[in-house]
């Protein structure tokens, strides 16, 4: 079996997957295989997939898949719909490392995989290896971006890493949180209990699209998005210390919300709010429920409270770590 496996999650990326497919090929370790799960792709897509297994015989194993998608795409949360595609593939990987690459991404440092292998396999206490990427946007322009050097804690309270920053142990998707194994989801559960390892080589290139997901959606979207992740994290049996950090992490779209709560409706949110109530440590309901406006305003300003407390204990925390490494 291969060693390590990449898997390249697509929708309607016909563009620039054959980008990021040879900046897998094109790595300097070869005991790798891809699987890539196209997410019902009406570009062509498909057929450039069905291929690839005969053209890369030669190089390395290469598996495809396509998930079923609905005629109607206005009741798809996209994270929800990503996390999915994600455990799919994660549940057929056999590489003992994994990488996670979408479909116009890629890598730019051909050591990226063999770098972090190394590494790994002399440090078995490390659950992964993260490097550094750079943005790349539609004009052009170009911005770097390296990991601080936290604890996984520390950069869940507050900070973001792309989930291509990370080389990774294989993990079953049975230990991922209920609904979101997408960015910060997944690297909640990559970071409970364990120990990251940082790298300051930039080893890939996130495009930053106009036309995205995640630059598509409405920040109130995004906001609602953002609670429902930190929601599995509460109903998560990981360490208390994720847990404070996720309520540290939740106050800045939840301050953003209770300014945009009437927003917040049945026809226009009711996606979210539906999955939301599906689960407890309903955030969502506090914004939405059915109670006197003056209790609920009164309920999202004590959650606000205490996930302010938390944010600035991790701020504090953060801020003394940095004093003793200086």
């Amino acid at each position: 079996m291969p060693r390590v496996s990449v898997i390249i999650i697509s929708y309607n990326e016909r563009e620039y997957l054959g980008e990021a497919i040879r900046s897998v090929t094109g790595q300097s370790f070869s005991d790798l295989e891809i699987i890539i799960g196209d997410d019902g792709s009406t570009d062509g897509s498909q057929e450039y997939l069905a291929e690839l297994p005969e053209k890369l015989a030669n190089r390395c194993p290469v598996s495809f898949y396509v998930m079923n998608r609905p005629e109607k795409n206005d009741g798809i949360i996209p994270s929800l719909r990503v996390s999915d595609n994600i455990k799919r593939a994660l549940a057929t990987a056999t590489g003992d490392y994994t990488l996670i690459l979408s479909g116009d991404d890629y890598f730019t440092d051909p050591d990226k995989i063999c770098t972090a292998v190394e590494f790994l396999d002399k440090n078995p206490e490390y659950a992964a290896y993260v490097s550094g990427y750079e943005k790349v946007y539609d004009d052009g322009k170009k911005e770097t971006v390296l990991p601080l050097r936290l604890s996984p804690a520390q950069y869940f309270s507050a900070h973001y890493l792309h989930i291509s920053c990370f080389v990774f142990r294989r993990v079953s998707p049975d230990s991922l949180l209920n609904r979101f194994a997408d960015d910060t989801g997944l690297e909640f559960s990559l970071g409970k209990g364990a120990k990251w390892a940082y790298d300051d080589q930039v080893t890939f290139a996130y495009r930053q699209r106009s036309g995205s997901i995640m630059h598509g959606s409405e920040n109130v979207e995004l906001d609602l998005t953002e609670l429902m992740i930190y929601q599995d994290v509460m109903n998560d049996s990981g360490p208390f210390v994720m847990r404070a950090a996720a309520r540290s992490r939740m106050y800045r779209p939840m301050k953003a919300l209770i300014k945009n709560r009437a927003m917040i409706r049945e026809e226009t949110c009711g996606k979210y709010l539906k999955s939301s109530r599906a689960y407890p440590h309903d955030v969502l309901g506090a914004l939405s429920s059915g109670k006197p406006r003056f209790l609920r305003t009164a309920g999202c300003y004590v959650l606000l409270f205490r996930m302010g407390v938390d944010r600035f204990c991790f701020r504090l925390a953060e801020k003394r770590k940095k004093g003793r490494t200086e």
